[in-house]
């Protein structure tokens, strides 16, 4: 009995500790919008591609963004964005005097988890360059899109443009004409035919 006194005693001398709040799960966002909060970040970025508007262009993307460009360069970082896309349009050394993007998307982006998106198309680009000359590329691109405090942002850009029909190419392979042409395909199979002599020679 003493005991229990004791030990209803001490139940009562504890002081009643709040509950914790149970967390509640964020509500699921609808799908929909954030496929439309992603097309306006392409028309955000578009829009200021458009303008040369590299402060604009920038605010789109993640400040450790990855960009693989169509000539194969790599930019790293918003300043480092920044810096190729003055490089190669403003200065005495620019390539490229003007451009413009038609950008198409092969389907609906592909979400992760609500905060990650993956989205991947087609592309038609123009470029006017320095010396006159106008090129229409058709290339390819994906993008990984992260949201961040509430912010969609582009994490990665990959361009590509197919190696085997592409206005460069077209270009080289005029400049070769036809007797050029042939003389190449005559070194490569030559070089093909010695190549495989050299290695029955030498497995002999």
């Amino acid at each position: 009995m003493l005991t229990l006194a004791l030990l209803l005693t001490a139940a009562h001398a504890e002081p009643d500790m709040p509950a914790e709040p149970v967390a509640e799960a964020p509500a699921p966002v609808d799908p929909a919008v954030l496929h439309d909060e992603l097309r306006a970040v392409r028309a955000q970025l578009l829009d200021a591609l458009k303008k040369k508007d590299l402060d604009a262009v920038v605010a789109t993307l993640h400040p450790e963004v990855v960009f693989t460009t169509t000539n194969g360069e790599v930019a790293r970082g918003r300043d480092g964005v920044k810096a190729w896309i003055g490089k190669m349009t403003s200065g005495p050394d620019a390539l490229v005097k003007s451009f413009s993007y038609d950008v198409e998307s092969d389907d609906l982006s592909v979400l992760i988890g609500g905060d990650t998106a993956i989205a991947w198309g087609p592309s038609t680009d123009r470029y006017t360059l320095s010396n006159g000359e106008t090129w229409e590329l058709h290339t390819r691109w994906s993008a990984t899109l992260v949201k961040v405090d509430g912010t969609w942002l582009i994490a990665s850009v990959h361009s590509s443009v197919d190696l085997f029909d592409n206005p460069v190419l077209d270009q080289a392979t005029g400049m070769l004409g036809k007797v050029g042409l042939g003389a190449l395909v005559g070194g490569l199979l030559i070089g093909l035919v010695a190549g495989a002599l050299v290695g029955r020679a030498t497995k002999k």
